[in-house]
């Protein structure tokens, strides 16, 4: 836990609630400051976290601009002054460019008001990046398929697809990128993703390496848009995998990112939190541009100095005007996006490019997660029972979809789910059979039943059990001998019958508990004593 003091009295209004915005309510709310919460889901798991001053259901991106300046409006004359903090885009263009309208209820960095909506952009940021000498990766935009096709005609490939608004793009296809090999591929996928009436789609190239090859910024810039706090590190690995956020991260000092960043900045008079992106391109030597986020990025908690600041407190302090001086990144901390980094992990271990002890081994030095807190547990709790349910329906989708196949194969009558086969009736002959055979705690998950004709087999017809058809299940048995009487009984019995039958013939007590009974149809010749069997 930090030892940091501060005045924590202004309270903090915070835009957006994933696990950035809980990292901004324990990172704050552990210093005293009180944290009220925006998000447009009222079940979000971070709004569990015990520093949630309250939490309030508002969609800044979906509703109009008019109708959430007014519920801000509300918000900041209910809680009186507060610093006001936005986590996504759409929120952070909302605040920038209707700074004047809420000045007078909020406190939050001042930047000229078209920059953040040109960083947000990803044709102004190329834009931007080559007017002041930033290196970025190869770029296209198209406005039609006779503007891919003129692209491909030299075009280097592997390409990266990705939309220039990921917001709109997730919204309506659920992807994020993609990574063609070849021409047709490209042509394709940009046929089947692009919005025709709106293009949104973008072309670059693929700067060859791993998830490790990612540096990233975390940053605040003063009203000079000097740098007063700079943090530098790497990905490790990312959500969606090859090309999204970051879900293992480590800290590592990289000078000359810092030094591209803070100029870059300067230049175009950026004010606030910054977190941007770069790829390191082994094959010139350089760092190129990927996504600038002018807010507080979700990897925010990765970034910290020796005395507990990160990025948040640094622009608290600055804005409150409480002089702090950050330090050095801790480097080689680590942290951690659970959720997100398991399913990141799987992914790479069922591609190959990872393996077990690899990825065991890569959580050596991870100081903190996205959801788990020792001193904040709900949140994490909450992903946890929403995984565990996530998971329970991927079974079921997955067990739904054997039962289809197997009562589709030839030769299939029935089958049977352990709820099916609970609920069926008495009198069904197949379901009762399987109750009786199925020890109670063994675990299943499908049984069938054949059609007549049919026997379960492994490929062949030898040595097999048969069907539970009654015709398999109900063969005759014939016991012969002197001393046993001749007759027909019809009635049920079980081969586990025979040996305790077969010892009382022969005068041979058991050894052991046996699990049958005697069939006293057998030794019930009036003549039986003395005879040999």
């Amino acid at each position: 836990m930090s030892h940091l003091r501060i005045n924590p009295s202004l309270p903090v209004v915070v835009l957006g609630f994933g696990h950035g915005g809980l990292g901004v309510a324990r990172s704050l709310g552990r210093l005293g400051v009180r944290v009220h919460a925006v998000d447009p889901d009222p079940a979000a798991a971070g709004l569990a976290s015990r520093y949630v001053e309250s939490a309030h259901a508002w969609d800044c991106a979906g509703a109009s601009v008019s109708d959430s300046l007014g519920f801000l409006d509300d918000l900041g004359r209910r809680l009186g002054p507060a610093l006001l903090l936005p986590t996504t885009d759409a929120t952070a263009v909302l605040v920038a460019e209707h700074s004047e309208e809420l000045a007078p209820r909020f406190l939050f960095p001042r930047p000229p008001r078209a920059l953040v909506r040109r960083l947000t952009d990803k044709r102004e940021v190329f834009r931007l990046a080559n007017e002041f000498g930033v290196p970025t990766p190869l770029t296209v935009f198209p406005r039609s398929r006779d503007d891919v096709e003129r692209f491909l005609a030299d075009a280097r490939f592997p390409m990266v697809l990705k939309p220039i608004d990921p917001t709109r793009f997730e919204r309506r296809t659920g992807r994020r990128l993609a990574i063609v090999a070849t021409p047709d591929a490209l042509l394709s996928r940009y046929l089947e993703w692009e919005d025709r009436a709106a293009p949104n789609l973008m072309l670059q190239e693929h700067i060859p390496g791993g998830d490790d090859a990612v540096w990233m910024f975390n940053g605040v810039f003063n009203e000079w848009s000097e740098c007063v706090a700079a943090f530098t590190g790497r990905k490790l690995r990312q959500h969606p995998v090859y090309g999204g956020a970051t879900s293992l991260g480590v800290c590592e000092r990289n000078d000359h990112v810092e030094r591209l960043t803070s100029d870059f900045m300067w230049a175009l008079g950026y004010q606030g939190v910054l977190d941007v992106g770069y790829r390191y391109d082994a094959r010139d030597g350089l760092y190129k541009l990927l996504d600038p986020n002018p807010r507080i990025g979700a990897t925010f908690r990765l970034f910290l100095d020796a005395q507990g600041l990160d990025v948040v407190r640094v622009l608290y302090c600055d804005l409150t005007r409480q002089p702090v001086w950050p330090t050095r990144v801790r480097e080689g901390r680590k942290w951690l996006v659970e959720d997100r980094d398991l399913e990141s992990s799987l992914a790479q271990i069922r591609a190959g490019t990872l393996t077990p002890r690899r990825w065991l081994a890569s959580f050596a030095g991870v100081e903190e997660a996205a959801w788990f807190a020792r001193d904040d547990l709900r949140p994490f709790l909450r992903v946890a029972g929403r995984l565990l349910a996530q998971a329970a329906r991927a079974v079921g989708r997955r067990l739904g979809a054997a039962l289809r196949a197997a009562a589709s194969l030839p030769g299939v009558a029935r089958v049977f789910t352990p709820r099916t086969l609970a609920l069926a009736p008495p009198s069904d002959w197949n379901a009762e059979l399987w109750r009786h055979m199925i020890p109670p705690d063994y675990g299943w998950l499908l049984c069938g039943v054949t059609a007549p004709g049919y026997v379960w087999s492994a490929g062949g017809l030898d040595a097999e059990h048969g069907s539970t058809n009654p015709e398999d299940v109900a063969v005759p048995i014939a016991f012969y001998g002197a001393s046993i009487a001749a007759q027909r009984v019809a009635r049920p019995v079980s081969t586990v019958d025979i040996a305790p039958t077969l010892a009382a013939l022969l005068g041979v007590p058991p050894t052991e508990p046996l699990d049958g009974h005697v069939l006293p149809e057998v030794l019930s010749h009036p003549n039986r004593e003395g005879t040999d069997p």
